[in-house]
């Protein structure tokens, strides 16, 4: 019976009872997802997922446990756990690839990566992912770089994060301040242009999430940069001449109106309104 599917069936004498292999498992692994000293969190989970996904988790998780030498099943095992141990290691940059290409199983490899890269232990590491919260600042940015930039952070943060709460109140309570002290640290590294959405988000009671932060700077959820920043510019307002759309650092009234704003049909306040005879237009009768 012919199949269009990605499996065959295997038999033979030893063992009457068909299996299943599945071929997909010789399909090219991706390797744009090189593990670096900064990026384990998202490796991990991308690699799980892929591994995961080609039905051979069972050699890192230490469910396909490794058979007796000389048994039939031996060789199998060896090759397959070769071939994710490759996975692994050609996903690596070279340097950590040194570490690790000879630890003799996969799982090894990758309970030492993890033990590395998740020590909650190591001051260090967690020290510097607070650094980076405090550093990461927008200056320029468009808003969902910035705010995806500093979500990573927190997201390695909280993975490290060992304290536990006593009840149910302490541990919402904790959730409460620590979701509080994200929305601070978001909005302490906004450009200037976001004062005024800053100050509103602030005065919101009850206060925001760090998404619903992030969306309230994001007008109608729009990704596009040029739309992102047109409707915050119409929300300031200027302290000097009272109109709408820029702040009294660029107030016209200010810092002097450009050249161009005479061709306006706003008259410049600072400049004489008088026109220039040789500028205006030839007068013509009608008889």
């Amino acid at each position: 019976m012919g199949s269009n599917d990605d499996t065959t069936i295997v038999s033979s004498n030893s063992n009457p009872n068909p299996h299943i292999v599945h071929n997909h498992i010789d399909a090219p692994f991706p390797t744009g997802n090189t593990l670096n000293e900064n990026n384990y969190t998202l490796w991990s989970k991308v690699m799980k997922m892929c591994i995961n996904g080609r039905k051979m988790w069972g050699y890192i998780s230490g469910t396909k446990t490794k058979p007796a030498k000389g048994s039939e099943e031996y060789e199998n095992w060896c090759s397959e756990n070769d071939k994710v141990k490759g996975w692994l290691c050609d996903s690596m940059s070279t340097t950590l690839m040194n570490k690790y290409v000879c630890l003799e199983t996969v799982k090894e490899v990758w309970d030492s990566l993890e033990a590395m890269y998740t020590d909650t232990s190591d001051e260090t590491q967690i020290f510097e992912l607070h650094r980076k919260c405090f550093s990461t600042k927008q200056i320029g940015q468009s808003l969902a770089t910035y705010y995806d930039e500093l979500a990573a952070i927190f997201q390695e943060i909280d993975q490290r994060n060992t304290v536990k709460g006593e009840s149910v109140e302490s541990i919402a309570l904790l959730q409460k301040y620590v979701g509080h002290l994200k929305v601070h640290m978001f909005l302490s590294g906004l450009d200037s242009m976001y004062d005024q959405v800053r100050g509103e988000i602030l005065r919101k009671n009850p206060s925001l999430t760090l998404e619903q932060s992030y969306q309230t700077g994001q007008p109608q959820g729009s990704w596009n940069s040029h739309r992102e920043t047109r409707p915050l510019r119409l929300a300031l307002e200027c302290t000097h001449c009272g109109e709408k759309g820029h702040t009294k650092q660029r107030c016209y009234e200010v810092i002097g109106y450009p050249e161009w704003w005479e061709f306006t049909k706003r008259p410049k306040k600072n400049i004489a309104t008088k026109k220039d005879p040789a500028k205006s237009p030839p007068s013509v009768n009608v008889a």
